[in-house]
C-alpha cells in the first residue's frame, strides 16, 4: 500500500514540473485598439472602422499585454480610405498592425448656380436675389450672357434685347437634371439728357441762377445780341437761338431742348438793356460838397455871405449839363437854382437850394458898475461888481446894432449882499440870450484874536464880525490850566487904540459895546500856570507820594519783579502778576499815564501756574471741551467751591472761524458739554491780545464773571449748572491759562530713556498721580500703500519684559523704551468687495503661522443701517457657513481696533472688541486660512498686522537670505530664486541665533525643481527630478510631486531606469492639476505609500533601496511639468 502511495506523489511532482516548463514559454502579446473610444475589432493584422462624413480627426489609442506601442495619436480624416500603422515592440521583435479608417464621402445636391451674368461687357454681381445694371438712354439694345456654375447645366433667356426708357426685365433659367432654377437680370435705362452745356450772348457765357434762367445784361448802346446754345448730349437739338433785337429794359426768349422721341425742355434766356445814365457824380457850393434829397441839393449859408459857386459833374461822359456858375445877390432866405443833365432825347432835372441866414448875434460887449467894468464868467455868462454902498450906476453896451436887451427889473436900492437881475438880448433872427448881473453889496469886517502867556492855554477860536456889532467876548482855559482861572490878567485893544484892562464876570467874559465895535479886536491873557496833582502809593503798610503836572506820567510806578521761583510740572511756568489797582484788593488796574485828577492806588501781587493751550477742535467732533482742569492741573477750587483763574489769548483766531476783524474769542462753559444756558462769550480786541483776562466762578450763586486785562467787567453771567471740576473753555486761537494763588503739590521726576539708554525726555509729575509722555516715532510710507506706525510702551529695565507703572509716580523713576510696530493698509469703500480672501488684504499676514493675528479699524461707513465687520470662512455663500462666521457691529466704534484671531490648529475663528475681550468664539468645519474671507465692502478701514525686523540666515548662520518686517505671528517662509541647475531653497524652520530676538537661521530647507515637459515614453530617474530626495537616518525618502497639465494623462514609477514592470502608474484627471502627491519611501520595509491630494493613500512592495535610481515615465503626449520638492 506504501508504494502505491509513492508512485502516485511521483505522479504528481512530475505532472507539476511539465506545467511549470508550460509556463516557462514566452508570453504572446495581445493588443487592443480604440479609435475615437471605439474598440476595433482584428481581421488578422487589420483593424476597420468606418465613420460619417463630419468626423474629421481619428484619435487611435493602443495597449498590448506585452512590450510597447509606437503609432498612436491624433490624425486627421479625408474623405475615403485612411491607413494607419501600429508597431509593437515585444519579445526582441517587432510586430505590424494596420489600422484603416474609412470616412464617408459627403452628399451633394444639383448645382443650378450661376457662375456669370453678363450685359454686353459689364459683369453683374446678384444682390437681393437679382442682377442688376442701368445704361444710358443712347443704348437702345443689349446682348445678355450667362454661364451656369454646373458644365453640366444648361442655362435659357440669354441674348440680344431691346430695352424701353426705364425698368427692363430679362427671366434666366437654369437647368441641371431635374433641377431647376430661375434669375432675374433687372436693366435700367435711363431717360432722355435735356440739358444745356452751354448759353452764350455773344461771346459771353452764361451760368443759370437759382431759377434755372439764364440772366444778362448789356449796355445801353447795345440794341441786337446773337444768343447761341449748346445740348449737353448729342442726340439733343436746341431751338430759339439766333440774332435778337433788343428794347430797352429785360427781353425774354425761351430756348427748346429735344429728343428724337420728342420729349423737350425749354429753358429761359433774359438780357435787358441798360437806360442812360443821367445822374450827377458832384454837386458843390464853393469847395462844400452837397448831398441830394430827392434830387434836390440844400446848402446853408451864414448871413453875411451874399454870393456862392455852384458847379457839378455828370456821372456820363456823354451828357450834356447846364445851370452851373457863380450865384450873386443872395436874399435873406431861400434861393433856388436848377441842373438839367441830357443825352440824346433824355434828360434830367436836379434843384440846388441856398438858404441865408439872418444875424444871430446876440452878445454883450462890456457892463461898467459906477464907471468900472465888471468881471465876466463865461461859462455860466454871470457879470459881477462888487459895491460898498446901496445904489450903483449901470452901462450895458451890445455887439451888434440890429440887436437889443432888456432887464427882468429896475436897478433901484440895493439889498446887502448879493443882488442879482437878469438881462435878455434878442439878435435880428429872434433868438435870444439871457445873461445874470450880480450887484454884490460888501460891508467891512473885523477880526475878533486871543493870544497868552502860554501857547495853547487859552482854547477860544477867533472869528469876525461885522462892523457895529456889540461883541461879547469869554475866556475858556485848557483842561491843563484850569487851576489858574481866579490868577488871570486880561486886556483888550480895539483897532489901532489903546490896549485897556478889563474885569471879568463871573463866567470869565466882558463885552465891547456896539459904538466901539469898528475894528479889530485883540485879546491878551496872562497869568496862566500848569495844573498839578497828587499821586499817593499804597504797598502794604507802606504809603508814599508823587506830584505830577497834568498828562504826564507818574514817575515812582515802576515795580521791582518778584523773582522767587518754584518747582512746577513741565509744560507749566511759575511767575507772579505784579500790577497797581485802583482799590486795596480791587480788579482794576491803575492808569499811571496822562495824569488828569489826585489818585489813590495799591500794590497787588499774584502768584500765576501757567500753561499753554493750543487751538482744539471739540473732542472726537462732538460738542464737547476740555475742563480747565484738563487745560491747567493747578487751577483747583478754594474750600467755597469758587473758582478763579486766568485766560490769555495769543492771535486773533486760528480755527477759520469768521471772528471779527481785529478781535477774536473764548466761550466758558459751566460743563464740558454743549448747553446754550450755561454758555458765556468774551471778545477780545486786538488791543488786549497776550494779555490775561481773570474768570472768577461763584458756586454759591453761579455767577461768572470776567474782567478784561485792565480789570473792568467783560460779562458776566448766572449758569444753571456749575461745578469746579467742570468749568470748561472753547478758544479760537492759541491760549494759555494760569492758576492763581494755587497750591504747590510735591513733585516727582520720571525720566525716560531709549533701548540704548539714550535720554529721551525728562517729565516732572505730582506725587501720587499718572505720567502722561508719550513717545511719539513718525510713521513711515512703505510700498504698495503700506504704512508702518510704531507704538511705545516702557520697561522697569533696558532690554528687559516688566512694563514700568506711571499711574501712580511716588518718587523719581528712571523707565526705557520698548518699541513696537505694526503695518496697516488702508482700503475705501468697494476697493475690498466682499468675499475678499483675508491673504490679500495685508502682505504682512504670516499664511504659515498655527495662530493668525490681524486688527481691523473701521473709519467710516456708506452703510448707515448696521455697519459691521464679518470674517467668514468661505468664498461662497451658504447659511451654515455663516453660522460659523465672527462678527462685529461697529457704528458706535468707528476708529477704534478690533483684532481677529485664527488659530490654524484648532480651526478657529476668534473676534476681539477695542477693550480687549472676547466677542465670539467659532470652530469651522472645513477650514481652510486662503479661504477665509471678508465682508468689508461698504467700509473706510485700515488693516493691520504686528511686526518686527528680522535677520534670517542661512544653516551657516552668516549667509544672509533675508531683512525686513515680518509678521510677529512667525511662520516665515523663506524661497530662493531658482539656481542655475534649476533648483528653489524653502525654508520655514528657524532657530535663533544666540537666544536673539531678531537674529535667525535655518533649522530646515526644502529644495524644489521643475521638470518640464519628461521625453515620452523615456525613463526620468528621480536623482535628475530632484537630487536633493535621499533616505534619511532611518532610511525614509520623503518627497512630493506637483503635475500640471491641461488634458488628462498619466505617469508610471519603476523601481530602475531597467524595469519593464512599473512599481505604480498615476492617471491624473484634470482636477489634480497643481495639487501635490506626497512619496513614502521605505528602504527598510521596502514599501513605498503614496497620498493623493484628497489625502486617499496607497502602498506598494519595492525591492530597490536605491532611491536616486527610481524612475518616472509620461506615458501620454500631453502638457505636462512635474515639480518635486524633498521632505
Amino acid at each position: 500500500m506504501k508504494r502505491y502511495k509513492l508512485i502516485a506523489v511521483l505522479l504528481v511532482v512530475a505532472l507539476v514540473a511539465v506545467l511549470c516548463a508550460a509556463c516557462a514559454v514566452t508570453e504572446q502579446p495581445q493588443i487592443t485598439v480604440k479609435v475615437n473610444g471605439k474598440e476595433v475589432k482584428a481581421n488578422g493584422t487589420v483593424y476597420a472602422i468606418e465613420f460619417d462624413n463630419d468626423v474629421t480627426k481619428a484619435v487611435i489609442e493602443a495597449t498590448a499585454t506585452v512590450g510597447k506601442i509606437d503609432g498612436t495619436g491624433t490624425f486627421d480624416l479625408k474623405e475615403g480610405n485612411n491607413e494607419f500603422v501600429l508597431t509593437l515592440k515585444a519579445n526582441d521583435s517587432e510586430t505590424k498592425y494596420t489600422v484603416k479608417v474609412t470616412r464617408k464621402a459627403s452628399e451633394k445636391p444639383a448645382d443650378v448656380t450661376l457662375a456669370e451674368v453678363k450685359v454686353g461687357e459689364t459683369v453683374l454681381t446678384a444682390a437681393a436675389g437679382k442682377y442688376a445694371t442701368t445704361v444710358g438712354y443712347e443704348v437702345s439694345s443689349v446682348t445678355v450672357a450667362a454661364t451656369a456654375t454646373d458644365s453640366a447645366a444648361t442655362v435659357d433667356g440669354t441674348g440680344e434685347k431691346t430695352l424701353v426708357v426705364g425698368k427692363n426685365e430679362v427671366t434666366l433659367t437654369v437647368k441641371n437634371g431635374e433641377a431647376t432654377q430661375t434669375y432675374t437680370v433687372e436693366i435700367t435705362r435711363e431717360a432722355a439728357v435735356l440739358t444745356l452745356a452751354e448759353v452764350k450772348v455773344g461771346e459771353t457765357t452764361l451760368t443759370a441762377d437759382g431759377n434755372g434762367v439764364y440772366n444778362h445784361t448789356v449796355a445801353n448802346t447795345v440794341s441786337v445780341v446773337t444768343i447761341a446754345a449748346t445740348a449737353t448730349k448729342s442726340y439733343a437739338t436746341v431751338e430759339g437761338a439766333g440774332e435778337k433785337t433788343l428794347a430797352l429794359g429785360a427781353n425774354t426768349f425761351t430756348l427748346t431742348v429735344k429728343a428724337d422721341d420728342s420729349t423737350t425742355e425749354q429753358y429761359t434766356v433774359k438780357v435787358t438793356r441798360e437806360t442812360a445814365d443821367l445822374t450827377l457824380k458832384e454837386v458843390k457850393i464853393g469847395d462844400e460838397v452837397l448831398t441830394a434829397q430827392d434830387r434836390t441839393y440844400t446848402c446853408n449859408v451864414a448871413n453875411d455871405v451874399t454870393e456862392v459857386t455852384l458847379s457839378a459833374t455828370a456821372n456820363n461822359g456823354d451828357a450834356t449839363l447846364q445851370g452851373a456858375g457863380t450865384k450873386q445877390n443872395l436874399v435873406v432866405g431861400e434861393n433856388r437854382f436848377e441842373l438839367v443833365v441830357s443825352v440824346g432825347e433824355e434828360k434830367a432835372t436836379y434843384t440846388v437850394v441856398v438858404n441865408r441866414a439872418k444875424s444871430s448875434v446876440k452878445t454883450i460887449a462890456s457892463i461898467t458898475v459906477d464907471g468900472t467894468a465888471a468881471t465876466y464868467n463865461q461859462e455860466n455868462a454871470t457879470y459881477t461888481a462888487t459895491v460898498g454902498k446901496y445904489t450903483a450906476n449901470v452901462v450895458i453896451t451890445l455887439d451888434s446894432t440890429v440887436a437889443s436887451y432888456a432887464l427882468d427889473e429896475e436897478i433901484g436900492t440895493l439889498a446887502e449882499g448879493n443882488n442879482e437881475f437878469v438881462i435878455t438880448v434878442t439878435a435880428e433872427d429872434g433868438t435870444t440870450a439871457t445873461y445874470t448881473l450880480v450887484l454884490n453889496v460888501v460891508l467891512p469886517m473885523f477880526n475878533v484874536s486871543y493870544i497868552g502867556n502860554i501857547d495853547g492855554a487859552v482854547t477860544n477860536e477867533g472869528y469876525t464880525y461885522k462892523y457895529g456889532e456889540k461883541q461879547a467876548i469869554n475866556i475858556t482855559l485848557a483842561a491843563a490850566y484850569r487851576q489858574s482861572y481866579k490868577n488871570l490878567v486880561v486886556t483888550c485893544k480895539v483897532g489901532d487904540g489903546e490896549a485897556k484892562s478889563v474885569t471879568l464876570d463871573d463866567n470869565y467874559g466882558f463885552e465891547v459895546p456896539a459904538a466901539e465895535a469898528i475894528g479889530n479886536i485883540v485879546v491878551e491873557v496872562s497869568g496862566i500856570a500848569i495844573n498839578t496833582y497828587t499821586v499817593t502809593y499804597h504797598r502794604g503798610s507802606e504809603t508814599t507820594t508823587e506830584t505830577v503836572e497834568h498828562g504826564k506820567d507818574a514817575q515812582n510806578a515802576a515795580i521791582t519783579p518778584n523773582t522767587e521761583t518754584k518747582d512746577v510740572l513741565d509744560g507749566y511756568t511759575y511767575m507772579h502778576d505784579e500790577k497797581w489797582v485802583t482799590q486795596d484788593g480791587g480788579m482794576i488796574v491803575a492808569t499811571l499815564t496822562n495824569i488828569t485828577a489826585d489818585m489813590d492806588v495799591y500794590y497787588k501781587d499774584e502768584v500765576l501756574v501757567r500753561s499753554e493751550v493750543a487751538y482744539y477742535k471739540p473732542m472726537d467732533g462732538a460738542v464737547t471741551y476740555y475742563t480747565i482742569k484738563q487745560m491747567n492741573s493747578y487751577v483747583a477750587g478754594l474750600e467755597n467751591g469758587d473758582v478763579v483763574f486766568k485766560v490769555l489769548i495769543k492771535s486773533v483766531a486760528t480755527d477759520g472761524s469768521s471772528e471779527e476783524e481785529g478781535k477774536t474769542s473764548f466761550v466758558i462753559y459751566g460743563t464740558a458739554v454743549y448747553n446754550p444756558a450755561n454758555e458765556m462769550g468774551v471778545s477780545v480786541m486786538a488791543s488786549e491780545l497776550n494779555k490775561w483776562f481773570t474768570v472768577k466762578a461763584s458756586a454759591a450763586d453761579k455767577k461768572v464773571t470776567v474782567y478784561r486785562p485792565d480789570g473792568t467787567v467783560a460779562t458776566e453771567k448766572t449758569f444753571e449748572a456749575y461745578a469746579a471740576d467742570t468749568i470748561s473753555l472753547a478758544i479760537h486761537a492759541d491760549a494759555a491759562v494760569a492758576a492763581v494763588n494755587p497750591a504747590m503739590p510735591e513733585l516727582c521726576t520720571v525720566t525716560y530713556l531709549d533701548e540704548n539708554g539714550a535720554q529721551l525726555h525728562v517729565e516732572k509729575v505730582i506725587k501720587g498721580t499718572a505720567a502722561s509722555y508719550v513717545y511719539e516715532k513718525d510713521a513711515i510710507d512703505l510700498d504698495g500703500g503700506y504704512k508702518q506706525v510704531f507704538t511705545g510702551k516702557w520697561l522697569t529695565e533696558k532690554n528687559g519684559t516688566d512694563i514700568a507703572d506711571l499711574s501712580n509716580v511716588q518718587s523719581n523713576v528712571t523707565v526705557y523704551l520698548g518699541l513696537n510696530s505694526y503695518v496697516y493698509k488702508h482700503y475705501e469703500p468697494t476697493e475690498c468687495p466682499d468675499y475678499t480672501r483675508v491673504l490679500a488684504t495685508n502682505k504682512y499676514i504670516s499664511s504659515k503661522a498655527e495662530v493668525v493675528r490681524f486688527r481691523i479699524r473701521v473709519l467710516s461707513s456708506t452703510n448707515t443701517e448696521y455697519p459691521s465687520v464679518v470674517v467668514y470662512p468661505s468664498t461662497t455663500w451658504s447659511e451654515a457657513v455663516y453660522a460659523e462666521a465672527v462678527s462685529l457691529y461697529v457704528g458706535d466704534i468707528f476708529g477704534q481696533w478690533l483684532t481677529v484671531e485664527i488659530n490654524q490648529a484648532k480651526k478657529t475663528l476668534t473676534l476681539y472688541k477695542p477693550d480687549g475681550t472676547v466677542k465670539e468664539t467659532k470652530t469651522v468645519t472645513n477650514f481652510a486660512l486662503s479661504n477665509i474671507t471678508l465682508w468689508m465692502n461698504s467700509h473706510s478701514f485700515d488693516i493691520a498686522v504686528d511686526v518686527e525686523t528680522v535677520e534670517f540666515y542661512d544653516t551657516d548662520k552668516t549667509t544672509l537670505l533675508y531683512s525686513g518686517l515680518v509678521s510677529t505671528d512667525g511662520g516665515f517662509v523663506y524661497t530662493s530664486a531658482t539656481d542655475s541647475e534649476g533648483y528653489s531653497k524653502t525654508v520655514d524652520t528657524w532657530l535663533p541665533i544666540d537666544g536673539s530676538a531678531n537674529k535667525m537661521y535655518a533649522a530646515k530647507a526644502t529644495y524644489s525643481k521643475t521638470t518640464a515637459n519628461p521625453n515620452l515614453y523615456n525613463y526620468v530617474e528621480l536623482s535628475d527630478l530632484n537630487k536633493y530626495v535621499v533616505a534619511n537616518e532611518n532610511g525614509v525618502a520623503k518627497f512630493k510631486v506637483k503635475f500640471t497639465f491641461n488634458e488628462w494623462t498619466s505617469f508610471k514609477l519603476f523601481e530602475t531606469a531597467q524595469s519593464t514592470v512599473e512599481t505604480m502608474q498615476i492617471g491624473l484627471d484634470v482636477s489634480m492639476s497643481g495639487k501635490w502627491f506626497t512619496f513614502e519611501l521605505d528602504t527598510v520595509n521596502k514599501t513605498l505609500k503614496m497620498t493623493q491630494p484628497d489625502g486617499t493613500e496607497q502602498t506598494y512592495d519595492i525591492t530597490s533601496t536605491n532611491v536616486s535610481g527610481y524612475a518616472f515615465m509620461r506615458v501620454f503626449e500631453k502638457e505636462v511639468s512635474m515639480e518635486v520638492v524633498n521632505l
